[in-house]
């Protein structure tokens, strides 16, 4: 078998695809490992609070009911089952919410100080919320002061700011089978409440001995209440979702405000040199804290400090809900993976170079694949049923080839009884009549169908269109060049076209020695002219034998009348007789020829 160099380049190019082929198929083996893990860290049941340190690729996960996970952001691959009946969380991996704003000191001899503000929540690493902002604090309640008697009633202090809750963490779940029943969550946790400014003082005092009196300070206002932390991420990748059950990544719930601090009544009027102080006022930012309360010297009340302002809740965080697809390597990009493939799990659907399916039967060539359009009868199975299409014919002797003038009917696989896979079978009504057949030589009939009908032909060496007796050879159809179809050539080496033979003696006139005398043998000496008794002698006698032929009607010259023509005239006459009477008695000339005689004319059978 000999190679061309396109043969070479072909094959090399079909081992570098195989080798491709083989890559990608380790390549997709470790792929779909790294997306739901290797399970090497075994199978493992939850029962209590657990908190991962790193990430786990487990091969089954079950958390029992009322048991809780607490992921602190490292991955969880789960490469068999996991079932959740429990809580899986992150309560540690988001920003630390904001602190709140200190508190203000409540006024003696002036106005209650204000609050301060709050801080702002801090960002956790990539995918966690932020913590929640810190509530302000509350304003000191404001004082009461008589001047001429040096007495005095504190405003009462406010409240402290809450602090923001922590931002939600970041959950990342990767299973092979999902159960949720339980709770996954990256919720952002609550603000907290401000806490209450407090009451006013209160001072009761006798003047000279004589004359009650009494102050009261202002209440101190309420810290404000802490933001929520905002939620943080849930990221589920699953391949069969038996129960996805609740995922959340809410934003933490607002803290409230602290109430203010009460006043306090006062029942006599303080008269003299007396001042009363405002409260001072809350700190600021999402949640305002309360105003402190004004002091009070007359009769009646002292203000209630104002109460701290509500926080805000967390933003909501994001949660990521994913189908897996497992894909398989479409090298020739028709759509269809390759079927020796395993596949890899991705989550989502299949990139560029890969297809949800495997069912291609030859991933190197981009018109073979479930559904293309097959050709018949080229020992190539497009559309990977598994079966090349062929075509087969009427077989009606079962000889094994059909019917030439059967145009066929097109089946997967391979012909069914009756039919055959070519349609070569020049007469299909005769089982001894195929391809390949034995030629009956000379019978007209093409037992080999290849058109012919084998002929047996004699060497023609004078080229006259008549065989020989001798170098026969069988030619499909007719004679080839220097053969003729019969062996009937009177003159082999003498071209005899027209085979004349005059005499009938087997021997045509082209190469005839006495072309008008019998001559079979082609003897020399046939025979003697004038000897017309055959006594193979000229004698006395024949000339006697002539006198009675030509003038008694006497018996003919013998062999034939040509041998009488002595002197070759065309005719016997009296001339011969005189002319043998000569040769006789008087040694005159001899005879001519007889077959020269009978070419003047003269019958010579």
């Amino acid at each position: 078998m000999k190679c061309s160099a396109t043969d070479f380049i072909l094959a090399l190019l079909k081992r570098c695809c195989l080798a491709l082929a083989l890559v990608l198929s380790v390549a997709a083996t470790q792929a779909r490992a790294q997306l739901f893990g290797d399970g090497s860290d075994g199978d493992h049941t939850v029962v209590g609070v657990e908190h991962l340190v790193a990430h786990m690729d487990y091969n089954n996960l079950t958390i029992q009911a009322g048991a809780v996970l607490e992921t602190h952001g490292f991955d969880v691959r789960v490469n068999g089952t996991l079932i959740n009946g429990g809580t899986i969380t992150d309560n540690f991996s988001g920003g630390n919410g904001g602190n709140g704003g200190n508190r203000g000191l409540g006024g003696t001899t002036g106005p209650g100080m204000g609050g301060s503000s709050g801080f702002s929540g801090a960002a956790g690493p990539s995918g966690t919320g932020t913590g929640g902002n810190g509530g302000g604090g509350g304003g000191g309640g404001g004082g009461a002061w008589d001047s001429n008697q040096g007495e005095v009633a504190g405003g009462g202090h406010g409240g402290f700011g809450a602090n923001g809750g922590r931002g939600g963490g970041r959950v990342r779940i990767y299973a092979r089978e999902l159960t949720n029943v339980g709770g996954i969550n990256a919720n952002g946790l609550p603000g907290a409440t401000g806490t209450s400014g407090n009451t006013g003082g209160y001072n009761a005092y006798t003047e000279a001995l004589i004359i009650n009196r009494d102050l009261a300070g202002g209440g101190g206002g309420g810290g404000g209440g802490g933001n929520g932390g905002n939620g943080g991420t849930s990221t589920i990748v699953y391949a069969i979702p038996t129960s996805i059950g609740s995922v959340t990544a809410f934003g933490g719930s607002p803290g409230g405000g602290g109430s203010g601090g009460s006043g306090r009544n006062t029942n006599y009027n303080a008269g003299g040199s007396t001042s009363e102080y405002l409260g001072g006022v809350g700190g600021s930012f999402d949640a305002n804290g309360g105003t402190g309360g004004r002091g009070e010297i007359d009769a009646g009340a002292s203000q209630t400090g104002g109460g701290g302002f509500t926080g805000f809740a967390g933003a909501p965080g994001v949660v990521t809900l994913t189908q897996s697809t497992l894909c398989y390597a479409d090298a020739d990009g028709d759509g269809f993976g390759d079927v020796a493939d395993p596949g890899q799990d991705v989550a989502g659907a299949c990139g560029a170079g890969f297809s949800s399916n495997n069912l291609d039967c030859d991933d190197t060539q981009s018109t073979v694949y479930p559904g293309a359009v097959e050709v018949p009868d080229d020992g190539i199975d497009q559309d990977c049923d598994g079966l090349d299409n062929v075509t087969c014919y009427a077989d009606t002797d079962g000889d094994g080839f059909g019917d030439v003038a059967d145009p066929g009917v097109v089946v997967a696989g391979s012909c069914g009884p009756g039919f055959a896979g070519n349609n070569t079978d020049c007469n299909d009504a005769d089982n001894t009549i195929y391809p390949g057949a034995a030629e009956v030589v000379d019978d007209g009939i093409d037992q080999d169908c290849d058109g012919f009908d084998g002929v047996t032909c004699y060497a023609d060496a004078d080229g006259d269109g008549w065989g020989d007796l001798s170098g026969t050879l069988v030619f499909p159809g007719a004679c080839g060049a220097g053969y003729a179809p019969n062996d009937l050539d009177n003159c082999p080496l003498v071209a005899n076209p027209g085979q004349l033979d005059a005499d009938l003696d087997g021997h045509g006139d082209a190469c005839d020695n006495c072309e008008h005398v019998s001559n079979p043998n082609q003897a020399t000496t046939i025979a003697v002219t004038g000897d017309v008794n055959a006594s193979s002698s000229l004698t006395s006698a024949d000339i006697i034998h002539m006198v009675n032929y030509v003038f008694k009607s006497g018996p003919d010259p013998i062999p034939c009348t040509a041998a009488g023509d002595v002197n070759c005239s065309g005719f016997v006459s009296s001339a011969d007789i005189i002319y043998l009477v000569n040769n006789v008695f008087k040694s005159g000339p001899q005879p001519c020829d007889v077959c020269q005689a009978a070419g003047l004319g003269l019958s010579c059978p």
